[in-house]
């Protein structure tokens, strides 16, 4: 179960969303990256000239729209979920067998939805709704054959056709995916395809759990992104907060039509929402809109806690190597005891600092071509690690962080520790900020190789 696909570079994917210049990637990580959102108009001229924009590689009309649907729903097949820290491949299908190669599930792999105000509570006047064309199916449900049709049927009124996990389904969007994941130094990105009707809205006002680069490849679609509330920096797969309704507060909202070949990032919680029923003076646009969302996900290991817990495992396999000789039993476990204690009051630093959850992306720019603008963003990241361990040293409460061990012991509470899984994966062993890099990367290889191998199971099962 292994396909050989021809994976872009980071620097071919980096060209095809910033262009040539080196300094507008340095500028987009330094000025917006994680930070604010940005428009970044006629990314692409021509589709095909983008790896990108062409990376679905099909004709859009919107007089073959049923025709065009099939050939994106046909074929398909559910792409069950891999852990977060899951690193064996072979692990995973074992646990997935019974699955390979079924039917897409509801919620899982498609949603057709569409937003719509509330009209019977006189209470909520102005708040809006998600309502899915498919009431009697729950998600994890398993789609029949007839699907294909009741979505064009659904498109026909009024309701948004979206794909999860592209990447697992195509080609050239696993290609443009890798390169992406591997330009940000993350071990895997996302991809998913939205297909909404004239005059409509697919999904209600939401936050993302990631940074989002949404691509215009047909028609138009207004956005509107709201101010990122309180400072708000989600983790990804935490539980995303409910937004109070803001509907018809402008402060601070960005508002953009998206035209073919627009590209707007939105980084993770800003709160947006999108329409194609653009009004423009007297013409309005009935066209349908598709576009493809990049989500580059940051995995727990790979914030920036996650590479001062790395750092904190390479300064005491270090201390434990040097004092081996001399220490006694007692003292290993006090040792132990305190390196315990000091990974949790990390953690407890990094629930109220949204620096700690922010994107390390050391791997990016260490494995990066040696330039100017790369040595400058080297620095900044080690500045960044700078402030964390002056914050560290000026915050860890070691008591209260021997109170959440004492409690998740005493009440056998494994679940609320399961955040430490993945510190199991780094060699227990001498290889702090050089060697942090170096077994931060490896860690990452390991992801990526994971990553990989699942996706090109999946293109294999699609192309069968």
């Amino acid at each position: 179960m292994n396909k050989n696909i021809a994976l872009h570079s980071p620097d071919d994917v980096k060209i095809s969303l910033f262009g040539s210049t080196e300094s507008a990637f340095e500028k987009f990580i330094l000025d917006y990256w994680e930070v604010s959102p940005l428009l970044f108009r006629r990314v692409s001229e021509n589709a095909n000239d983008n790896i990108i924009f062409g990376s679905l590689g099909r004709p859009f009309d919107r007089k073959t729209i049923d025709t065009f649907l099939p050939s994106i729903l046909q074929g398909l097949i559910s792409c069950p979920p891999i852990a977060s820290d899951e690193l064996d491949i072979y692990c995973f299908l074992n646990e997935v067998k019974g699955m390979l190669g079924s039917p897409i599930i509801y919620g899982q792999d498609i949603r057709v939805l569409r937003t719509q105000k509330v009209t019977d509570a006189p209470m909520m006047e102005g708040t809006k709704e998600e309502v899915h064309f498919f009431k009697d199916i729950v998600d994890s449900e398993v789609i029949d054959g007839s699907f294909t049709q009741k979505c064009i049927e659904a498109f026909q009124n009024g309701y948004t056709i979206a794909v999860r996990g592209m990447e697992f389904r195509d080609d050239k969007v696993a290609a443009s995916v890798d390169g992406l994941a591997s330009l940000f130094g993350q071990p895997s990105a996302g991809a998913n395809i939205y297909l909404t009707p004239p005059n409509s809205q697919g999904l209600a006002q939401h936050y993302d759990d990631h940074c989002v680069f949404v691509c215009q490849l047909y028609g138009r679609k207004s956005w509107r992104i709201l101010p990122r509330p309180m400072d708000l920096f989600p983790r990804l797969y935490e539980p995303l907060q409910r937004l109070p309704n803001s509907e018809g507060d402008l402060s601070g909202v960005m508002q953009v039509l998206l035209e073919e070949g627009d590209m707007l990032y939105i980084p993770r919680g800003y709160p947006h929402e999108a329409q194609t029923n653009v009004d423009q003076g007297e013409s309005t646009f009935k066209e349908f809109s598709l576009h493809l969302t990049l989500g580059i996900e940051v995995e727990p290991p790979f914030e920036w806690e996650g590479f001062t817990h790395i750092a904190l495992h390479c300064w005491n396999e270090k201390r434990k190597e040097a004092l081996d000789h001399d220490s006694d039993s007692n003292y290993e476990r006090r040792r132990l005891t305190l390196v315990i204690l000091l990974h949790v009051s990390i953690r407890q630093i990094a629930n109220s600092n949204p620096i700690f959850r922010k994107a390390c992306l050391m791997a990016a720019f260490s494995l990066a071509s040696n330039t100017e603008d790369t040595n400058s963003l080297l620095i900044k990241q080690k500045a960044t690690f700078c402030y964390i361990l002056d914050k560290i040293n000026a915050s860890s409460n070691f008591m209260e962080a021997f109170k959440i061990v004492e409690t998740a012991v005493q009440e056998r509470d494994i679940d609320s520790l399961q955040w430490m899984r993945w510190l199991q994966h780094l060699p227990q062993e001498d290889n702090v900020f050089e060697d942090a890099c170096e077994m931060y990367i490896l860690l990452l290889e390991d992801y990526r190789r994971t990553r990989r191998q699942y996706m090109r199971g999946m293109l294999s099962l699609h192309s069968k």
